[in-house]
């Protein structure tokens, strides 16, 4: 759907859009290679903004879609297995990682390489594409595009979006032009990583275009439109896409809690929590709201008063950008923990259901600790970041094909 009235993009652009011929639009491909869910919902949110431009058309493309069901199998297995059995080893080798270890960096990018070559269907679907410029949003595709590109099997432009507060050395290519971050800080990793500053653009991280949107009804109507008290303070618990979530124990500690208050769950795709929960309805000290995988989710967010949820980077985009005050908790180990240290003040840390408890009632009694908590979001938050990296990443791909074309 092309835009009307009043845009967020450049009218510069704008113009150079609408001269373009309509039969040859712009192509842009958005390219990740993971089952969980930031690095596609930051995909699929830069080509919805993408999609707003006259004569731009954008897609999304999922490597796993074209890989064969041995390598998906293969990474979703060593996933699992590195993230639920082996702790130690995950937080080992990000710590490494985020410090630009030489070892780091060298096993990395050889174990894409060889990924690479054993993903010829991925290859082909770029080719057959013909892109005018490929967006990586996920480090695994970096190595891997910027390695076809550097063997000449590839030659349009690559841009890269990290999808996280942090950046680590996988995700620093030599053959990617550009890089869309979330704050100067990660600018900084890259840099320390060996990437030239003017290769890098903070914009903050591609969230869904309605976070950019004021909200169309108050939060009382919203409230009431979702089903809840909107006389009640309202506790959301978020476990990301996958609801990886202890759901039943951060209920439990609610539970103890004098402070009236509602809670909704939203748990994801993991089934089985939603039908656990869902037996618990009716039988709270608070009442309990019940959702599973939503699309909604910018609507939960705007009538929720505190959030607690895991430390996605996705996630805290959203949330910052909506200035909602965040309690982070049950950080993955690796990445996600390194995250709960950069945001220190801005996202709350609770490192047990107690501390959780304690800081849901500080907040929902205490008026000027969600200020002071709003306002410390505020150099923090890029509602806009969708549409500011769309405009760029068109712009470049206008200059690549006038180029080309010259």
């Amino acid at each position: 759907m092309k835009i009307g009235g009043t845009s967020p993009f450049p009218p510069a652009l704008l113009e150079k859009l609408n001269q373009r011929d309509p039969a040859d639009p712009l192509k842009i491909l958005l390219v990740h290679g993971s089952h969980t869910g930031g690095h596609r919902s930051a995909a699929r949110s830069l080509a919805q903004a993408l999609n707003e431009l006259p004569n731009v058309q954008a897609r999304e493309l999922d490597t796993l879609d074209v890989s064969s069901p041995r390598m998906v199998k293969a990474q979703k297995g060593f996933f699992g297995l590195v993230s639920e059995k082996l702790p130690a080893l995950r937080r080992w080798g990000f710590r490494l990682a985020l410090q630009g270890s030489p070892l780091a960096s060298w096993v990395g990018t050889a174990v894409l390489k060889a990924k690479a070559a054993l993903s010829p269907g991925v290859l082909h679907e770029i080719q057959r594409e013909s892109p005018d410029l490929v967006v990586s949003t996920h480090s695994q595709t970096n190595a891997m595009l910027s390695h076809w590109k550097g063997t000449g099997r590839l030659d349009m432009p690559i841009h890269s979006v990290a999808t996280d507060f942090m950046a680590h050395a996988i995700w620093a290519q030599d053959r990617v032009d550009r890089y869309y971050v979330a704050a100067e800080t990660t600018a900084q990793d890259l840099v320390n990583l060996g990437v030239g500053p003017d290769r890098i653009r903070v914009t903050g991280i591609p969230i869904n275009p309605a976070f950019s949107r004021p909200a169309e009804e108050d939060r009382q109507a919203l409230a009431t439109r979702l089903g809840l008290d909107p006389g009640l303070p309202t506790v959301l618990l978020m476990g990301g896409s996958l609801g990886l979530q202890p759901y039943e124990k951060l209920i439990d500690a609610l539970e103890a809690s004098p402070y009236p208050m509602q809670v909704v769950a939203i748990t994801g795709r993991n089934q089985e929590a939603k039908e656990r929960l869902e037996a618990r309805q009716g039988s709270t000290r608070h009442p309990l709201h019940v959702q599973g995988f939503v699309e909604n989710g910018v609507d939960w967010m705007r009538a929720a008063d505190v959030v607690v949820s895991k430390p996605g980077g996705l996630t805290l985009s959203e949330l910052l950008a909506l200035r909602k005050p965040v309690i982070v908790t049950n950080p993955v180990p690796g990445m996600e923990e390194a995250q709960v240290q950069r945001l220190a003040g801005v996202a709350w840390n609770a490192p047990d259901v107690e501390a959780m408890r304690s800081q849901v009632e500080q907040l929902i009694r205490d008026p000027l600790a969600r200020a002071e908590v709003e306002q410390r979001m505020d150099s923090w938050s890029r509602p806009n970041s969708s549409y500011d990296v769309a405009a760029q990443v068109a712009e470049a791909a206008l200059a690549s094909k006038d180029s080309q074309a010259s």
